[in-house]
């Protein structure tokens, strides 16, 4: 029964914690583009999330923005904003424009003004509190 209490509880976590990571994902792609209906993600990683106004695409060309959910490390030869899951992401990758990573079991959300700048992407409002210099952020 002991076993049954565990697997049950280890289960329900692993769903809520990939449910938390669809919700944040959610918030920060509506708000990088919050004026278009239907957001293209190329998602670099396993990970795909059921998401509201936002689609998967296997054309990077056609879309958004590249999604790097996982810890890889890849040439990537586009013009395409990239958003990252770790530091050492964002420092990697020249268009990288923000990350999403967790740090000592908080979530942390940050954007590189420079980097959104030439993309030409505004941020909503809700996001503003995220922006960053890239020559004042330490990798």
């Amino acid at each position: 029964m002991k076993k049954l209490i565990l697997i049950f509880f280890i289960f329900t976590n692993i769903l809520f914690a990939k449910d938390i990571n669809s919700k944040l994902f959610e918030y920060i792609f509506k708000g990088l583009f919050p004026s278009k209906e239907n957001i293209l993600i190329y998602d670099i990683g396993n990970n795909k999330y059921n998401l509201d106004k936002i689609s998967y695409t296997n054309e990077i060309y056609n879309s958004n923005l590249i999604f790097i959910n996982e810890f890889y490390m890849l040439d990537i030869y586009s013009n395409k904003p990239i958003f990252v899951s770790s530091k050492k992401q964002l420092k990697r990758y020249e268009n990288a424009i923000g990350a999403l990573y967790w740090e000592n079991d908080e979530a942390k959300v940050v954007f590189i003004k420079e980097r959104l700048n030439k993309f030409n992407i505004k941020v909503s409002n809700h996001l503003e509190k995220y922006l960053v210099n890239e020559k004042i952020y330490s990798f």
